[in-house]
């Protein structure tokens, strides 16, 4: 699965590795900066909205539909990463970062103080 669009609109997707692209006209209130899939149906999607905080928003079927998750009251996102299928992290404006170590369903502020 694969997406291209630009500010808060999908405008191409393909599922065949780009051999076909279609048009969609979904469009979102916010700027995306980075897209990632933890597999063919698992993705996020961080940017900014147009007030200036940061959104994620979520799908669990390959994309077909996306659900807005609510971090609270974040800088802008810049950037999304899960390595495996629990452990995300978003980072974006000021340093900020949020994680999660349950898979996506919560995204919030990583706890990244030390001991000692």
């Amino acid at each position: 699965m694969g997406y291209a669009g630009a500010g808060g609109a999908f405008t191409f997707g393909t599922s065949d590795g780009g051999a076909g692209w279609s048009y969609s006209r979904r469009t979102y209130p916010a700027a995306f900066r980075a897209i990632v899939f933890r597999d063919r149906w698992h993705g996020w999607i961080v940017g900014y909205s147009f007030d200036a905080r940061g959104v994620i928003y979520f799908t669990s079927d390959g994309g077909a539909s996306w659900t807005r998750q609510e971090p609270g009251k974040i800088p802008q996102l810049y950037a999304v990463a899960f390595p495996d299928a629990i452990h995300g992290w978003a980072v974006g404006k000021a340093g900020t970062i949020v994680a999660t170590s349950d898979g996506g369903g919560g995204l919030g502020p990583a706890g990244l103080g030390h001991d000692g």
